[in-house]
């Protein structure tokens, strides 16, 4: 089976989202599956995915680079 790039990227971030859920919650609700749902299709319908991709990226350098980093909200100062 041949994916296009779009389509490998898309199993990229959904495999991520689905092994995040599993090391932050220890019991995986309906509610966190309904929640979980509901938020990934967003990102894949405003077409999101290399965002968040290359935000993970980032992170994982950050991490193992030793970069100090903190919460942030969003792409502005302010």
């Amino acid at each position: 089976i041949s994916f296009s790039e779009r389509e490998k990227r898309n199993l990229d971030f959904l495999n991520l989202v689905e092994s995040g859920i599993r090391i932050r919650y220890p019991v995986i609700t309906r509610e966190i599956q309904e929640r979980t749902k509901m938020e990934t299709e967003i990102i894949l319908k405003k077409n999101l995915i290399n965002y968040f991709l290359l935000f993970h990226d980032c992170v994982n350098f950050a991490r193992e680079s030793r970069i100090a980093f903190g919460p942030g909200r969003g792409a502005c100062p302010g």
